[in-house]
């Protein structure tokens, strides 16, 4: 997501992504809830089979109640556009309790005030504040409590079925090789290509990352290798690169580390498997 951030040049793109979002039966679930306080027992429970490292804990004080959230990866702690993101759906749908409208009293940050924080408060339609000793935010104890105009029990038990069944697999929904190659190949030939800087862009630790790969049978030199493999077959049959502007393309430090690589692959040099294919 920090990646996505970059590209588009929008500081609070976690916030406008996490509010458009849709929730599916997960958001239906919580619309149905009795009130913000069930709606908040069921997030806490529920949360880690939609995205294992974070961490929801639900706080009551006198006069009002805190949603902190947090992650038991700490790298992905360093993401702060899916922090926002997840403030952003959690809000959205708690807000779907209630017909006539709903909203925390503000969303809280450690992070420092930003230069414009306009732009942040108009993602969340709410207060935002800063330098606080937690990341979530809070709700006055009136609306905790406050009946949902919605509630459905049956269909709330019908519903948390079907979460459970949509998330048994949730890690391997998405294929964490797929994730972890698409970003290797936004950096394959960058000097800032590393396992920290995918590890990153793909919102986890490299430690964590590390942990995905091997459950998976792969290293992560083993998917650069491969985006390696793939683009070079590519390139040299749709893109006529040369043997040499290919090697630097893909980060090898001269021509022949890519030759004997390439050999390694197939079997054969570069231009001969260029021949090859033409004659085919």
């Amino acid at each position: 997501m920090n990646a996505s951030a970059v590209l588009t040049k929008n500081p609070n793109f976690g916030a406008h992504v996490g509010s458009s979002f849709d929730p599916g039966a997960f958001g239906m679930r919580l619309a149905y809830s009795a009130d913000v306080t069930d709606c908040l027992s069921f997030l806490e429970s529920a949360i880690g089979r939609v995205q294992q490292a974070t961490c929801i804990k639900i706080e009551k004080r006198r006069q009002h109640t805190v949603v902190k959230i947090s992650y038991s990866d700490e790298g992905i702690g360093n993401t702060r556009h899916l922090l926002d993101a997840e403030i952003a759906l959690l809000i959205k749908c708690i807000s779907r309790i209630y017909p006539e409208g709903w909203q925390p009293a503000k969303v809280c940050f450690q992070r420092h005030c930003p230069r414009n924080p306009d732009d942040l408060q108009r993602a969340f339609g709410v207060p935002v504040s800063f330098n606080h000793d937690f990341d979530g935010f809070e709700i006055d104890a009136v609306h905790a409590l406050k009946p949902g105009g919605k509630h459905d029990a049956s269909l709330c038990d019908v519903l948390e079925q079907q979460v459970m069944f949509e998330t048994r697999n949730w890690p391997d929904w998405q294929d964490m090789t797929d994730v972890v190659l698409a970003a290797i190949k936004t950096e394959i030939g960058s000097e800032a290509l590393s396992i920290g800087r995918v590890a990153g862009n793909v919102g986890m630790s490299v430690r964590t990352l590390q942990r995905k790969l091997q459950k998976r049978g792969v290293s992560f030199l083993d998917l650069v290798e491969q985006v390696r493999r793939e683009e070079a077959k590519r390139r040299l049959l749709n893109k006529g690169q040369s043997v040499s502007e290919l090697a630097y393309d893909l980060g090898y430090s001269d021509p022949a580390a890519f030759s004997r690589a390439f050999r390694k692959w197939q079997g054969v040099s570069p231009s001969r498997f260029i021949s090859l294919k033409q004659a085919a």
